[in-house]
């Protein structure tokens, strides 16, 4: 028995591979990354706005992985994400149900910067953004970036 176009078909699923790691996938995660961004700032709790415009995506390739990261550098994000003191204990309702945070069991005093006064408090309710952002992107983004995979390989397997 003989197969022929062998050496032409492994050529060719070779630079489909090639492709694929390259810019396609990286395209298609920055594609999806930018999607759960949208939302996360949409879903972004806004006072200010700064928490919502410091909302930012990286994408990332290190050996065969490509990872899209949504992030915020803000250090209170999580704060609002996740809740504080006793309000976050007693509502927490759509965080990610991976995490367990340590609220502090009482309320607490601050100095308020804007009038110099003290203020008591027992914190806040949680107020999650992020990750219902992702887990409502979850299945458009994860159909997208099949699709986008698959017209690329129909592209170049013509």
């Amino acid at each position: 028995m003989e197969v022929k176009g062998m050496k032409e078909l492994l050529q060719k699923l070779d630079f489909i591979d090639k492709a694929m790691r390259g810019r396609v996938i990286k395209n298609a995660v920055s594609k999806g990354a930018h999607t759960v961004q949208g939302a996360a700032k949409l879903l972004c709790p806004v006072d200010k706005g700064e928490l919502r415009n410091s909302i930012v995506t990286k994408v990332e390739e290190k050996a065969d992985r490509v990872t899209g990261k949504i992030y915020t550098n803000k250090e209170y994000a999580a704060y609002v994400e996740f809740g504080t003191g006793p309000k976050g204990n007693e509502d927490h309702d759509g965080i990610s149900p991976n995490i367990t945070p340590s609220y502090r069991e009482k309320g607490w005093s601050y100095k308020d910067e804007e009038t110099g006064e003290w203020i008591y408090t027992k914190g806040q309710p949680a107020q999650p953004y992020m990750y219902p952002a992702l887990k409502s992107c979850e299945e458009e983004v994860t159909k997208q970036i099949a699709e986008d995979v698959a017209s690329e390989i129909r592209k170049l397997v013509k």
